[in-house]
């Protein structure tokens, strides 16, 4: 059932709750909405292995509030979004699991709230900057342009229901959120210890920056093989099987055995300051 808390600025954010149990907030990629981790199978899945899960409609996308202007999707209120959510059902603190853009507002609201955040993990996402131009040029042409656009990315055309459900966007609201560029967010974050799982496929362009971001965490890190981004995404079963074990093993207070075991397992030897120009300069309109 549909549920709408009211954030600082007075956006309401539209989400709903499923199962019981310890709360995970799922944040979804861009110009999608709440419903993509139902219909890929997250949300049975999640909730058969006693989580709550917590599923929230970004501003500017889904039933959530969509100003049109830019200072509206600064960071900082991204992560009042979430917080918005978590006071309205009265819980302390969550976990977090974000894609894409989802990656991104995790990240702000680890970052603006540590105290709210139990752990963190990404799926098709990094901390270090990100310019936004491929995304504001693709969306320079519309909702059709942007959706010819992801179906050249994806090398396929996409199914009825996904491209009616981009078409549905309010394409001001989408390129409101684009307008600024992502910040670097790793230098304030590597220092909180925050439990962390970064996911990525081997097909991303910025698969180097997502590893070594986990690095900077001392997180964890699974490789998704044989994936890109859309494809990430899709794949339900190896997500969840990491994340799961990943917040079983945080459950029973050994995340310290997680890192040591991924990261001897993934060890990246390259620059920080190297992989944080490659990150920039590999931005690419997904979601």
């Amino acid at each position: 059932m549909e549920r709408k808390a009211i954030s600082w600025d007075g956006t309401e954010i539209a989400f709903e709750v499923e199962g019981s149990g310890p709360p995970l907030v799922l944040l979804h990629g861009f110009a999608a909405n709440r419903h993509c981790w139902r219909e890929k199978g997250y949300v049975d899945r999640l909730v058969s292995a006693g989580r709550q899960v917590i599923l929230i409609d970004a501003r500017g996308h889904g039933s959530s509030g969509k100003p049109h202007h830019a200072a509206c999707y600064a960071d900082h209120k991204r992560a009042q979004d979430t917080i918005a959510v978590l006071n309205d059902l009265g819980l302390p603190s969550a976990d977090l699991h974000g894609f894409s853009m989802g990656g991104w507002n995790a990240l702000a609201t680890a970052r603006t709230f540590p105290s709210r955040v139990r752990s963190l993990s990404l799926n098709g996402a990094h901390g270090f900057a990100q310019s936004l131009q491929p995304f504001r040029d693709a969306l320079g042409q519309g909702l059709k342009g942007w959706t010819a656009h992801l179906e050249q990315e994806c090398g396929r055309v996409l199914g009825p229901r996904r491209r009616a459900q981009l078409l549905s966007n309010d394409v001001k609201a989408l390129q409101a959120g684009v307008a600024q560029d992502r910040r670097d967010l790793a230098s304030d974050l590597r220092d909180m210890r925050l439990p962390s799982l970064t996911l990525c496929g081997d097909d991303e362009p910025f698969l180097d920056a997502a590893k070594i971001f986990a690095e900077v965490m001392h997180g964890a890190f699974a490789l998704l093989r044989g994936k890109n981004h859309s494809a990430a995404f899709a794949a339900k079963d190896e997500v969840c099987d990491a994340l799961l074990d990943f917040l079983h093993e945080l459950d029973h207070g050994r995340f310290s055995q997680v890192v040591r075991d991924q990261r001897s397992a993934n060890t990246v030897n390259c620059d920080l300051g190297h992989a944080r120009t490659r990150a920039y300069k590999r931005s690419k309109p997904t979601n």
